[in-house]
């Protein structure tokens, strides 16, 4: 018996090794009209009751923040090269003192070819941009102070 595989199933073969070589959760990808969504949970791990636990993430696209004296810190929810707009000749998504809603996308990080739009999931104002145009970022990295609005 042959097996043929259809192009969307190569695909989502694919996908689920990249995830796996790079330990990935989630990846989101845009092709036209073809839409691809794969999310996994993230794997248990045991910590010593002594140890404090870690929160739960809500999601790999939502940006982690830290409460400071001065505000909070977006920090990226992945490595990835960081950009400020959508293309080197458009305006930067936000800048220093701009207000955006929690939809906003406020920058992009391209991991894998895959350009991932990061919003900060609550209304803010931007402080401080913390990262250069275009430079390698990596899981966890501030990338923008804020305060909440």
């Amino acid at each position: 018996m042959s097996e043929d595989k259809s192009p969307s199933l190569q695909l989502l073969n694919e996908v689920c090794d990249v995830m796996d070589d790079r330990q990935l959760t989630e990846v989101y990808l845009r092709d036209g009209e073809t839409t691809l969504r794969v999310r996994r949970e993230s794997p248990t791990v045991s910590v010593p009751p002594s140890a404090p636990q870690p929160a739960p993430s809500s999601s790999v696209s939502m940006p982690s923040q830290t409460d400071l004296e001065d505000g909070e810190l977006i920090k990226a929810p992945m490595p990835g090269v960081f950009y400020r707009s959508a293309a080197p000749d458009e305006p930067f998504f936000v800048n220093e003192g701009d207000n955006v809603s929690g939809e906003d996308t406020i920058c992009l990080i391209e991991a894998m070819k895959i350009f991932n739009p990061i919003q900060p999931g609550f209304s803010c104002q931007i402080v401080e941009v913390l990262v250069e145009n275009e430079t390698v970022v990596e899981y966890d990295q501030p990338l923008f102070l804020i305060k909440k609005t």
